[in-house]
């Protein structure tokens, strides 16, 4: 299991990165976003903005990529609350499936497993990222908060770039 918080690293430092391309070349500004309804409803019903958009890929996208490097036979399940990451899924070949939280809530319901009732089976801390500050990503001015890191030349891009 993967926290999407490690994948969130890559995504905030390409986003940093791309950024800083795009006000060097002259462009005011640049949105992003990890959602797929968003680049959809750009790409439908705002196509004017597309040029706008950040396409370095979301988290989702680097954790399925960290996944497959540390396990390369593995399936990858990616488990969030949000139905709308299905249309991602269907464009990322590293991602096999996909269950929102309530799916699992679900599964568990049917299984009869409750899981106040249940023996910890990880250390906790697996589940925490290298660092807790890319659990910025998902809030306003994520990537933005970052930028002074790519700036001093700190941080180096990653080569791989977005699934759009």
């Amino acid at each position: 299991m993967i926290e999407v918080a490690e994948g969130a690293m890559s995504t905030t430092s390409n986003e940093a990165h791309e950024l800083l391309e795009k006000l060097e070349k002259g462009q005011s500004f640049m949105t992003t976003s990890c959602c797929p309804s968003y680049i959809e409803l750009v790409e439908k019903h705002i196509p004017g903005m597309k040029p706008y958009v950040s396409t370095t890929g979301s988290p989702m996208y680097y954790t399925a990529r960290i996944a497959k490097e540390k396990h390369p036979d593995a399936k990858i399940v990616f488990v969030g609350p949000c139905v709308a990451k299905r249309k991602e899924v269907r464009r990322d070949k590293a991602v096999d499936y996909i269950l929102t939280f309530e799916e699992v809530g679900s599964i568990l319901d049917g299984l009869d497993i409750q899981l106040e009732q249940t023996q910890a089976f990880l250390h906790i801390a697996y589940f925490r990222p290298r660092s807790t500050r890319f659990r910025t990503s998902r809030r306003c001015n994520g990537s933005c908060q970052s930028i002074p890191e790519r700036r001093s030349g700190k941080d180096k891009r990653d080569p791989s770039v977005g699934y759009q």
